[in-house]
């Protein structure tokens, strides 16, 4: 049998496996030119490749400098406008060189770009549309903050704000079409961390969100120039005020419908400087979370998670146990964090200021929560705790357990206050290394520095973490072999 007399289905598999994602925008544009050659071999791997070159559609900037042309010219192909289940809409230029400056302007005041918005309301279009990512800069500008020309444009939040207006409608106005697919998953990339109650209570939104069954919340903290770290963004009151607001606006009011949910911010959250408890969230349709970058510091913290009884699978990406724990006495107090379940040291221990700062330590352990995973998740078959840009899998072995798995916050450290234990041994720096309570700090006066010494967390519990995950690994491969 020639390749021309498989089933078209089959034809369609084999080219998918050349589009399939790479990981890279480098491999992904590598797979298109392989797919466009495709096209050329004849009419019948045209109308199969189609498919999935066309499948994602992206909506930038930067071409042609504000009219957008790239995009027209797909949307006004037939054979785009029949085949594109997928559509991405960046609402940024990566450099001001590729920003009609005028319009932005008048964007972010006013709310008023028609090039723009004209090109955003071809979507209704789409009548197979299925998927809409919006992807916002990563670079934050607050309320406050005057953006320069320093050659990276830093998009407001009322620039963003009328975006996701002007998605949001595009979207409501398409669905008045009968024929037209539901829009069901919605992907926000660097949705910026400010809470917009004048958006979130609108009809507007809450009708468009009732189509939603699978969510991606991919959130950004402000920075306000190049090299803003993320010690410096501790203070902003963005980082207390949004994550009840999350809760509250964005992930209760559709609890009942999601059945996928991806949610993490750009930097460590959950603990510190706002608690994230997530009670009274019950997602009884949830059959997927993916949960990045998310702390774990009380006993309880993990309880929302346990508490959706329908996950079948559960992927932990870049999630930590906070062991120990150093504050400034004064922002304790201002940010009234819970510290029930949280050991407090004398004052000066591990080095740090008797005046100044308060140390803890929290014992929870991640053999806690794989027993936790095993026992209350009864439908749970897929687990993955992965950490790194390479996503190292956990798996039940125990030299693979991530010797990562455990962190420390430091008050004053920089470019992060969350300290990372080294990937490869689990070794972690916390002050000195040392618990006792000295007079003083070396550096304050000593005329010798402290021995330090060896901290590592991940090493001290890696036979009962590693034990306790090869017995969830087991119970879901028993669970798999049974299905």
């Amino acid at each position: 049998m020639s390749v021309n007399e498989l089933p078209q289905e089959i034809l369609s598999q084999i080219l998918g496996l050349v589009t399939a994602p790479g990981g890279s925008e480098r491999r992904d544009r590598h797979h298109a030119e392989h797919i466009s050659q495709a096209r050329l071999v004849c009419r019948q791997w045209n109308s199969v490749a189609v498919g999935h070159l066309f499948h994602t559609i992206t909506l930038r900037h930067g071409e042609g400098v504000g009219d957008f042309r790239t995009w027209h010219q797909m949307i006004d192909s037939p054979l785009v406008r029949d085949v594109a289940s997928t559509t991405v809409i960046e609402t940024y230029p990566e450099t001001l060189f590729e920003v009609d400056f005028e319009a932005f302007t008048a964007w972010e005041a006013e709310g008023v770009y028609p090039a723009f918005t004209h090109a955003i309301n071809r979507v209704m279009e789409l009548g197979k549309l299925r998927t809409v990512q919006v992807s916002f800069s990563e670079h934050c500008a607050g309320l406050e903050y005057e953006n320069e020309a320093s050659g990276i444009y830093f998009e407001t939040a009322s620039s963003r704000n009328h975006t996701l207006r002007s998605v949001f409608s595009a979207i409501l106005q398409r669905a008045k079409d009968p024929a037209a697919s539901k829009i069901i998953t919605l992907a926000l990339i660097n949705l910026q961390n400010l809470p917009n109650p004048d958006f979130v209570t609108t009809d507007l939104f809450r009708n468009v969100m009732e189509d939603i069954s699978q969510l991606k919340l991919q959130i950004a903290n402000e920075d306000t120039g190049v090299g803003t770290t993320t010690n410096g963004q501790l203070w902003q009151i963005d980082r207390r005020l949004f994550e009840p607001f999350l809760q509250q606006h964005w992930l209760a009011p559709i609890s009942d419908q999601l059945t996928s949910l991806d949610i993490g911010f750009n930097e460590l959250w959950g603990s510190i400087p706002a608690y994230f408890d997530g009670e009274g969230l019950l997602f009884s349709r949830l059959r997927k979370l993916r949960l990045y970058n998310f702390t774990i510091s009380h006993h309880k913290h993990f309880d929302w998670v346990l508490a959706q009884k329908s996950l079948k699978c559960l992927i932990l990406e870049n999630c930590y146990i906070a062991t120990y724990i150093v504050l400034a006495k004064a922002d304790l107090e201002e940010w009234d964090l819970p510290t029930d379940d949280w050991d407090r040291f004398p004052d000066g221990a591990f080095g740090f200021s008797r005046e100044a700062e308060a140390v803890f330590s929290f014992n929870g352990t991640w053999k806690i929560i794989f027993n936790r995973i095993e026992d209350e998740l009864p439908h749970l078959v897929t687990f993955r705790a992965q950490y790194g840009t390479a996503g190292k899998a956990a798996s039940s072995e125990l030299n693979l357990l991530s010797p990562s798995r455990y962190i420390v916050f430091e008050y004053g450290t920089t470019p992060s206050t969350w300290v990372e234990a080294d990937m490869q041994t689990g070794e972690m720096i916390f002050g000195d290394n040392n618990p006792s309570a000295l007079p003083r700090r070396w550096m304050d006066g000593l005329t010798h520095p402290l021995k330090r010494r060896k901290l590592n967390v991940a090493k001290g519990r890696q036979d009962e973490d590693g034990i306790a995950l090869d017995s969830l690994v087991k119970t879901l491969r028993q669970r798999t072999w049974c299905q």
